[in-house]
């Protein structure tokens, strides 16, 4: 009798070891595509796309884009007040450029809200072809929403602004979420 304790003990035991790190398998999994996303080289596009937050390092990143030669047309997803605003916004949109600037905070001012903006932008202006800027752990969902939601050919670019050591874990698990919630709650378009 000692040893069938024994056993269902230790089958117990194992059972739960093996749900623990099933547990931790699927909390991890994200990992790759949060923080290593695939890397894509920028192409000629018709437009270049900033998501929102509009910070100084994306900004900066689309118009190297730009005076390189990637593109003349830039789309700022800008909000105008609350979260996501970046600071001295409207200034930099209000700049004369040698290139055109469209500035407009997306609705819904999410993801799946600005690539809807982009693709209605891009139905207005015939545009076939964008390159996406946002940060390195955003990339894989964008990536999602511009598949889904972007009739023409879109190409999600990391500003490449690395992360500090608090930011990582807020990010994981934002994006995680993120992830679930396109999968499971935001499966349209805006």
């Amino acid at each position: 009798m000692h040893d069938m304790e024994g056993s269902t003990e230790g089958f117990w035991s194992r059972a739960r070891s093996l749900v623990a790190i099933a547990f931790a398998c699927v909390l991890l999994a994200p990992i790759g595509p949060v923080f290593f996303p695939t890397r894509e080289a920028p192409f000629r596009a018709d437009v270049i796309l900033v998501l929102g937050p509009a910070s100084d390092s994306r900004l900066l990143f689309a118009e190297r884009l730009i005076d390189a030669g990637y593109s003349d047309t830039l789309l700022i997803s800008a909000a105008v007040s609350g979260p996501g605003r970046t600071p001295l916004i409207e200034q930099f949109c209000a700049k004369t450029r040698p290139f055109t600037v469209h500035c407009q905070q997306a609705e819904p001012f999410t993801t799946q809200g600005e690539i809807g903006w982009l693709e209605r932008s891009a139905s207005g202006q015939g545009w076939n072809t964008a390159l996406v800027v946002t940060e390195t752990t955003h990339v894989q969902r964008t990536r999602l929403y511009a598949d889904r939601c972007f009739s023409g050919h879109a190409r999600v670019l990391s500003d490449e602004t690395p992360l500090s050591s608090l930011e990582l874990p807020y990010e994981y698990a934002y994006e995680t979420a993120g992830f679930l919630k396109a999968a499971l709650v935001s499966r349209g378009c805006a």
